[in-house]
């Protein structure tokens, strides 16, 4: 009877590493596309920013903190939340972005306070920051020609 149980564990944890995996593999195939996708637009629209904007790939601290969140998203919301946000997210970076504003539209797979305290407490905020700051993305802030033209990069209407 031992020897079933634990079988039915190792299959289990198993299935379940199978999914974790799958599931950054999904969000790195995504996250791929939608880094090219944001670069032609900053690309477009204000080159010197574009030159700035922080990467987007996946390393292992950043797979981590992922899987961290996918882990809080399951608890919250059960599989079929993580299934919903992972297939959200594919055909959010399907689009056709002509405007920055389209960029800022990615599912969040939870409500926006608990996204946002999540991500903290998983290590992607610290890590999107440094990311910026390692890019140079930050001297956006210090420059009042490059905040101007991201304000009103942010600001324009989107395209009807």
């Amino acid at each position: 009877m031992r020897l079933v149980y634990s079988i039915a564990i190792i299959l289990v944890l198993s299935s379940n590493a199978i999914l974790a995996s799958n599931d950054i593999e999904r969000l790195d195939a995504a996250f791929k596309i939608y880094e090219k996708k944001y670069k032609q637009v900053f690309e477009e629209k204000a080159p010197e920013i574009a030159k700035l904007l922080p990467k987007i790939s996946l390393d292992n601290e950043f797979e981590k903190a992922l899987q961290c969140f996918l882990n809080e998203l399951e608890a919250s919301q059960g599989r079929q939340g993580v299934e919903k946000y992972l297939n959200d997210y594919e055909v959010f970076v399907q689009q056709n972005f002509t405007s920055v504003r389209q960029l800022t539209g990615a599912p969040t797979g939870l409500p926006v306070e608990q996204a946002m305290q999540t991500n903290k407490a998983c290590g992607i905020t610290a890590l999107s920051l440094k990311r910026m700051q390692d890019s140079g993305y930050n001297k956006i802030y210090s420059d009042p020609k490059l905040l101007e033209q991201l304000t009103e990069l942010f600001s324009a209407p989107e395209p009807s």
